[in-house]
């Protein structure tokens, strides 16, 4: 009789293992500061302008083939809610994102347009663009993808009021002077060229920077989501128009 209830446990501790592993293989996975997709432009038919992977979702596949194709970014609402819905969705915390950043690099490194994608409370969709300016060496760009937001801070000095936000920090990469990369955007009072341009981070006015915060806040409060809900939530797409442009 022992016997048979230890080969009974031990037959239902191997179905729920394998469950367990097939959540973790098929459900999009979040962590702090993630890079969740990078774009293979092997697989972007220039001529018909077409994204498609067949690795991933259909949905996965509109989200991305319309960002490169900049329909989010002018207000399409099919392929921002195949983007919220995929991307923006986080299993751990069972939310979805209201939010969505697009950074698109021009062809200078420092020419950076910043699209923030956002729905309201009646589910109409908005979008709102800023300048910015980015890295002054193309070595400090990202690769084209999907990312996930890691966290916004305030700041109240010039260099990054109000606030900073990080998005991408590559375990292991060190910068010129020996500290941890970390990709992200903040506002900076003055001349936004200071220095010529930033190390992998998106500049933006200090007007602008506040005009986004209080977007991502009132989004949030409009969808009921709890405070600071877009940590490890809220998807940034980065995309260089070189790769689109040849």
């Amino acid at each position: 009789m022992l016997k048979k209830i230890l080969k009974i446990a031990c037959f239902v501790a191997i179905i729920l293992v394998k469950y367990s592993l097939i959540n973790i293989i098929f459900q999009p996975q979040k962590s702090n500061a993630a890079h969740i997709y990078a774009y293979n432009f092997e697989k972007f038919k220039a001529t018909k302008s077409v994204y498609y992977d067949p690795s991933i979702t259909k949905e996965n596949n509109q989200c991305l083939n319309g960002l490169l194709n900049q329909l989010p970014q002018q207000g399409d609402k099919k392929t921002t809610e195949a983007c919220l819905n995929t991307f923006g969705y986080n299993p751990e915390k069972k939310i979805k994102s209201p939010v969505m950043f697009v950074f698109e690099i021009g062809k200078t490194s420092q020419d950076v347009t910043t699209t923030l994608i956002y729905k309201s409370k009646n589910g109409q969709i908005h979008q709102e663009k800023f300048k910015a300016v980015g890295s002054r060496y193309y070595e400090w760009h990202i690769k084209s993808g999907i990312y996930t937001l890691d966290y916004i801070k305030p700041d109240r000095s010039p260099a990054f009021k109000p606030a900073y936000g990080n998005f991408y920090s590559p375990e292991g990469e060190k910068d010129k002077n020996g500290n941890p990369v970390n990709i992200g955007f903040h506002g900076r009072e003055g001349n936004l060229m200071a220095g010529n341009g930033s190390n992998g981070c998106y500049r933006h006015r200090v007007e602008d920077m506040k005009r986004i915060m209080t977007i991502v806040k009132n989004a949030g409060e409009d969808a009921n989501l709890p405070h600071n809900w877009y940590e490890s939530t809220l998807p940034i797409a980065v995309i260089s128009r070189l790769h689109l442009d040849k």
